[in-house]
């Protein structure tokens, strides 16, 4: 998250070049679409991200999907992927900030299951108090 946050900061999302495949066609760059664009830094890292979410606290979680609404990097898969780990989690982990990051960024590019976080940062709110 801390690298993805970097690059947001300065406003940039890298390309990759010689990122290869595992499969005999390894002499070609690996693509993020079916149009066949080349592969970013961003989507190396959501993808190595997604599978590991339950280790990320509540900081770099936020941090890696405020990093991708920044850039206006919109990867679906990691944006669905933060809000169903956001829910598996007691909403107190997450500080104001957090929180109002966290619903910013899904509001960016709302995956299908923006509703229920929203809901439960919601409901967190009107728990504390604010």
């Amino acid at each position: 998250s801390n690298l993805a946050y970097a690059y947001a900061l300065a406003g940039f999302v890298p390309g990759l070049r010689d990122i290869r495949t595992c499969d005999a066609d390894a002499d070609k760059t690996t693509s993020n679409s079916a149009s066949g664009s080349p592969m970013t830094l961003f989507d190396v890292l959501a993808m190595e991200a997604i599978p590991r979410l339950q280790e990320f606290n509540s900081q770099h979680l936020t941090s890696l999907i405020w990093a991708y609404a920044t850039t206006e990097y919109f990867h679906l898969g990691l944006f669905e992927a933060v809000a169903v780990e956001s829910t598996s989690r007691r909403m107190k982990e997450f500080s104001a900030q957090r929180l109002a990051t966290l619903a910013w960024a899904l509001s960016k590019c709302p995956p299908p299951s923006y509703k229920m976080v929203f809901d439960l940062i919601s409901d967190e709110v009107a728990d504390r108090g604010w």
